[in-house]
């Protein structure tokens, strides 16, 4: 073989290699990284402390793995919500053609406390938080994702609910949910945005309901999580 063909096969081969090794290092320190700006920067995220155990990442099939996460009260002492872990894994090649394709969302042993004062509830903060009055002006986006969700599952977990005011409490737990898979196409919405929407919902219907339809309610949802 001549030199010049040598080298000129030679060089690629070198910068492939150089690649896959800069791959394989980001692989493993991204999730540590991540870890590290969740517990240092929570305050700015979300306005709550949030401790995170750890962060595993597989940046080649596109799994991402959360252990041990919990976000507690304003307070900084009594626990809002936690997880044991929870296995998200997306498809990074459909992100190219505007797809958003989880094809595996896994949650272990997910827990709540929801407490509620009249018309005041726990997670104000958060709706506080996310929603400002004033929005800052954004460039319309009219471009459309396509949101592909396969293989939702729950297992575990359970939710504490508590209404102050008439001195109700109501704990639900499931075993295994398995939710349905679903696929829509719309604007991406940002992360926040469902997050307050939700919340907002929620605070929605259990100041339109009374205490005894509040209590149907959980009895309901906690035969649907068996049953599943």
């Amino acid at each position: 073989m001549k030199p010049g063909v040598k080298k000129a096969i030679k060089i690629p081969c070198i910068i492939l290699g150089v690649i896959l090794v800069l791959l394989i290092i980001v692989n493993f320190i991204a999730g540590p990284i991540a870890k590290s700006y969740i517990n240092n920067h929570c305050k700015e995220l979300c306005g709550r402390t949030v401790t995170v155990e750890k962060i595993r990442t597989n940046l080649f099939v596109g799994k991402v793995k959360i252990m041990g996460l919990k976000m507690l009260e304003l307070n900084d002492k009594d626990e809002f919500c936690s997880f044991d872990t929870l296995i998200v894994k997306i498809n990074p090649f459909k992100l190219i053609s505007n797809e958003v394709k989880l094809n595996e969302i896994t949650l272990i042993n997910p827990k709540a406390v929801i407490i509620q004062d009249g018309d005041a509830f726990n997670f104000d903060s958060l709706i506080d938080f996310y929603a400002s009055d004033e929005e800052e002006p954004e460039e319309e986006d009219s471009t459309n994702w396509i949101i592909n969700l396969n293989d939702i599952t729950l297992k575990g977990g359970e939710v504490d609910y508590r209404d102050v005011a008439i001195g109700l409490k109501f704990r639900t737990s499931t075993s295994v949910a398995k939710i349905l898979t679903l696929a829509s196409t719309s604007t991406l919405p940002k992360a926040e945005d469902l997050v307050c929407r939700w919340l907002m919902e929620w605070k929605t219907a259990s100041m339109t309901s009374t205490s005894t339809s509040r209590i149907s309610r959980w009895h309901q949802f906690s035969r649907i999580s068996r049953k599943a």
